[in-house]
């Protein structure tokens, strides 16, 4: 059997969620497009070769993996959770965890940030020795909150020879080569995301949801600072389930000291907070424009919007990765533009 090359970044089935009733088709509209056309969910969101493994024979992907390993466990949670409207299990909080950090991981514009912040640090790296001599460098990573260092990794050790091999490794595979960084972010975001405070937020009858290539973005209360790390306090992380149900998740200070101590204890058993709010259709308005700002091509809808155009029509609000070496080193830092929350 032929390997599927057309990979999908956001899930078909997903999509189905934002359908309107009895429909098949979905309404696009793009970014700096005035014209809308409609399509069915498998035909959108998608990349030839998307998930290919580097080095490895054409049609060798990760898509198996990611369809047994987090989406078909993650579409379940989401459903039953819009379903059922009670608090998921730990289980069920977890597959929907992971599968909404492998949704903000996997999209087009995330890759590339990841891939142009590994090749500016291998770049700095193999650049550093050849100016200093040097056969081999340790390495200090650590990640940041507007300058702030806020969690060190281990320190690690790099030879000439290894940077180099690795520069010539992302060079031949520059579109793909990012794909386990994407599966460690991913895996390392949702245990975050399974600790947070839940909010589901609930649509009027009259009203629905919308969703984007980009389903998972962040938005932060204090809009003088820029970083767009998930460490900051502010930090909301927001993703449209369905066209009747957007999650947000915040960070829960009382639960994480209520954790600390039960796993001291070792008894451990209260799981993190889950609400359900109904929301007024002006407020899915305001919802839907968000989603629309941070969308990075294209938006789904299961009905026409006439405004959908003019918001479109204006640049993306997405993260960008910005570079910088100082005094205590160098790296990237991921800003968002900042805009209401």
């Amino acid at each position: 059997m032929q390997a599927k090359r057309k990979h999908h970044y956001v899930q078909a089935r997903y999509l189905d969620g934002f359908l309107a009733e009895a429909e098949t088709q979905l309404w696009c509209y793009g970014r700096h497009r005035p014209e809308s056309f409609r399509a069915i969910s498998d035909e959108l969101a998608n990349q030839r070769d998307f998930y290919a493994i580097p080095d490895a024979p054409v049609g060798s992907n990760i898509e198996d993996y990611l369809e047994k390993s987090v989406e078909s466990p993650g579409l379940n949670a989401l459903r039953e959770l819009v379903g059922r409207l009670q608090p998921p299990t730990l289980e069920a909080r977890i597959a929907l965890g992971r599968y909404i950090a492998f949704q903000e991981m996997r999209v087009p514009h995330t890759r590339e940030l990841i891939r142009k912040q590994h090749l500016h640090t291998l770049t700095h790296i193999e650049k550093q020795l050849r100016a200093q001599g040097g056969r081999e460098a340790t390495i200090y990573p650590y990640a940041t909150a507007e300058g702030e260092i806020a969690k060190r990794g281990e320190a690690f050790t790099i030879t000439m020879k290894e940077a180099q091999a690795h520069l010539a490794e992302l060079e031949r595979n520059l579109d793909t080569f990012d794909l386990p960084m994407m599966v460690e972010l991913a895996n390392e975001f949702f245990i975050f995301f399974v600790q947070m405070r839940w909010t589901i937020l609930i649509a009027p009858d009259s009203s629905d949801f919308i969703t984007s290539d980009n389903p998972v973005f962040r938005c932060f209360t204090d809009q003088n600072l820029h970083d767009s790390a998930l460490l900051r306090p502010d930090c909301m992380v927001f993703c449209p389930l369905t066209k009747k149900a957007v999650l947000l998740m915040e960070h829960d200070f009382e639960f994480l000291e209520v954790l600390r101590r039960e796993t001291e204890d070792g008894n451990g058993h209260t799981l993190p907070p889950t609400r359900f709010r109904e929301i007024s259709a002006e407020e899915v308005v305001t919802m839907n424009v968000e989603i629309a700002e941070q969308c990075t091509s294209w938006c789904f809808s299961g009905k026409p919007l006439e405004w959908l155009p003019e918001v479109l029509a204006n640049e993306s609000k997405r993260s960008e990765v910005r570079f910088y070496s100082d005094h205590s080193g160098y790296g990237a830092r991921w800003t968002h533009k900042p805009g209401p929350s």
